[in-house]
């Protein structure tokens, strides 16, 4: 009765172990976009309107960049896209 009750604990050990560890590394199948808008002469534009157009969807999604001319698209699905600045 003792042997099974340190198999039973191992066990349960084992499982919580592997429970913790694995669920860490969860993937997922989005990506993320990030960019730095420039004028020909290397100057940052801030408050730009940046487009990521999907081609395969022609879904389109719009931002502004930030005061540093930054931007950041998350959440992005696989496939083939357009950027635009304006």
């Amino acid at each position: 009765m003792q042997f099974l009750n340190r198999i039973y604990r191992f066990v349960l050990i084992l499982m919580v172990t592997l429970a913790i560890t694995t669920g860490g590394r969860a993937q997922t199948n989005y990506g993320a976009v990030r960019g730095l808008a420039k004028d020909v002469q290397g100057a940052v534009i801030a408050d730009a309107t940046v487009t990521l157009t999907n081609l395969g969807t022609k879904l389109a999604r719009t931002l502004k960049t930030n005061e540093a001319g930054e931007y950041l698209f998350t959440a992005i699905a696989p496939g083939e896209y357009d950027i635009a600045l304006r």
